[in-house]
């Protein structure tokens, strides 16, 4: 009752600034740009503010959905194909000697044990004859891991997440996947009340997605046949999943997707004709870097935030990580048939970190591979803007930019 509560004060505090967005919007020059429609300039504003007060107020949780009510009656099928209605199921955790030496780091350094928390995640698309889920894959066929996004702190994989919308939408318009698991991997949480206590921070969400793709693996998948995707902290988490499998042997998925990914902890450039800057105000997830919400959470109590931006697992298109760092972190991306895509929206504050990060790629897998990397900007897009209504046709041009690329597998 007690985060009810808190929502509807944030609602409230939102509602009454609504009439004075609705007059002032009337005029285009005063929309966060000039070209947006009414409609979506009212939006974006509202979305702003609930994040911007939800996260100033420390009432961020008001936006985690809840836990399954049944969920401890996963733990016992733990692997094994599921017939409920919503999909989910429980899967093993990454184990110990299969992650690499720098997360094994990480984790000892943020107090996270590797190998001891099974890891829930959902399944969507065809089922067996018993219809059930998390059968094995059949020859050949083709599956989509997808992390969702959500700044690492809030949303899920299950159906009632707004961060999927627009993977849902890839997947009614490709014709060569039949379904999809997404990992409900652990979100990082700090309590504001108790703020010397951290919840799953770094690097606890890429372990789960790690586990993951090892999940698909023991199915039958094979790598050629997997697409991987994420939008915001998932893309970012679906590229550091890709460097993780490069250094410890394991093949990569013959595609990967991300939309608007996170690549810093905070606007690191914020010059006057930054991305930071004339952005600003037309991406509902500025708040998330201005308040360091974020980065807070997934520091826990082994790094400072000035530490975290410096750690390429994290900031893989922040300006603060060093050239050493940086050097070859996404030579694996050129290796078998591996095609990577970017989407970024050209109204994003972090549209700056997104094109390093693009430029680290195109330097990682060399000259003569450029044709590796599809980079795909849309002018007017806000953060995720395939997920947010009012973004049309920006949205489904998107949605089918992608699922031309997936379908592109030979």
């Amino acid at each position: 009752m007690h985060d009810y509560l808190r929502l509807g004060l944030v609602v409230a505090q939102t509602t009454l600034c609504i009439p004075y967005w609705l007059i002032v919007f009337l005029r285009s020059a005063n929309r966060q740009r000039v070209s947006w429609s009414y409609g979506r300039a009212v939006l974006i504003a509202i979305i702003y503010s609930m994040y911007d007060r939800g996260i100033r107020q420390g009432h961020l949780n008001v936006f985690i959905p809840p836990p399954l009510k049944d969920g401890d009656a996963l733990l016992k099928t733990i692997g094994q194909p599921s017939n409920r209605k919503d999909g989910a199921l429980m899967i093993s955790p990454a184990p110990l000697e299969k992650v690499g030496k720098q997360l094994i780091v990480a984790a000892s350094r943020n107090g996270i044990r590797v190998g001891d928390a099974p890891v829930l995640g959902f399944w969507y698309g065809a089922r067996d004859k018993l219809g059930r889920v998390g059968g094995p894959a059949t020859p050949d066929e083709r599956v989509l891991l997808n992390i969702h996004g959500g700044g690492f702190l809030m949303e899920t994989a299950g159906s009632s997440s707004k961060a999927t919308v627009w993977i849902h939408r890839v997947l009614k318009t490709t014709r060569s996947i039949s379904r999809t698991f997404m990992p409900e991997y652990r979100l990082c949480l700090r309590n504001p009340e108790f703020p010397d206590r951290w919840l799953n921070p770094f690097p606890t969400a890429i372990l789960d997605c790690f586990a993951a793709y090892l999940y698909l693996l023991e199915l039958g998948f094979k790598p050629k046949n997997i697409v991987l995707s994420g939008d915001s902290a998932g893309g970012n988490l679906a590229l550091t999943l890709a460097h993780l499998l490069t250094i410890t042997g394991i093949d990569l998925p013959a595609r990967i997707v991300v939309l608007s990914p996170a690549t810093e902890v905070y606007l690191s450039n914020t010059g006057p004709t930054s991305s930071a800057v004339t952005n600003h105000l037309s991406d509902y997830a500025t708040p998330f870097f201005v308040h360091f919400a974020s980065a807070n959470a997934l520091k826990g109590p082994g790094y400072t935030i000035n530490e975290l931006a410096r750690e390429m697992w994290v900031a893989i298109g922040g300006s603060d990580v060093s050239s050493s760092q940086q050097k070859g972190w996404f030579a694996g991306l050129a290796s078998g048939t591996t095609r990577t895509m970017i989407l970024a929206g050209g109204a994003e504050c972090s549209l700056d970190g997104m094109r390093r990060l693009r430029d680290r790629i195109l330097k990682d897998v060399g000259e003569g591979n450029t044709d590796r990397l599809v980079w795909y900007e849309e002018p007017e897009g806000t953060h995720d803007w395939p997920n947010v209504p009012f973004f049309e046709p920006e949205g489904m041009r998107a949605v089918q930019a992608v699922a031309s690329f997936i379908d592109a597998l030979p």
